[in-house]
């Protein structure tokens, strides 16, 4: 009887460890195209550490439309054009977005909304966890320009506020250059 047993249990463990091996699913990986970069310029919530932090960000998880890591441009049927960019630090988990409404391809002054993520884990020992949108902050964005063609979008821009989560005036200025692709229904 115990060698049935003996038997099963070896049965068991060439089937469990047969199973182990490479994943099917593979890692999701991300591509680098375009870029969204800058300076973050504040103080901490306590106001004892100066802020003064530049990031660059390229990254992005490619067949994910609709969640927040592709770039994509939309035209509506009145012609005005909704753009969605986004480029991120896989690392540390810091992220870029921006939206656009346009009336029209030639318009260099579009609506704008942006919200940001910066992390550092080694900020004068300590971990920076930096947030900023343009939601009740001051944004200007200047040298803008869209290519229907080729779905380059560029610009500079400056977002300056207390509303961040620091809760003091800081201020995130840069540039963005990166290909958007249309989505079409």
């Amino acid at each position: 009887m115990k060698s049935i047993f003996r038997i099963f249990g070896l049965a068991v463990i060439t089937l469990i460890f047969s199973q182990c091996g490479d994943d099917d699913v593979p890692a999701l990986e991300y591509q680098q195209q375009g870029v969204i970069k800058g300076t973050i310029t504040g103080t901490t919530s306590e106001g004892s550490v100066a802020i003064n932090e530049s990031f660059s960000y390229s990254q992005y998880q490619p067949g994910l439309y609709g969640i927040q890591s592709i770039s994509y441009y939309e035209i509506d049927d009145d012609g005005s054009i909704d753009i969605y960019i986004v480029r991120q630090d896989m690392k540390t988990g810091g992220y870029f977005t921006f939206r656009f409404s346009l009336d029209d391809a030639a318009d260099t002054e579009p609506n704008s909304y942006m919200t940001m993520q910066y992390r550092d884990n080694d900020f004068n020992n300590k971990i920076l966890d930096f947030y900023m949108s343009s939601s009740g902050n001051d944004l200007t964005i200047s040298d803008f320009s869209f290519e229907n063609a080729s779905g380059r979008t560029k610009g500079k821009y400056v977002v300056e506020g207390s509303e961040n989560s620091t809760g003091k005036n800081a201020t995130v200025s840069g540039e963005f250059d990166v290909v958007v692709k249309q989505v079409v229904f």
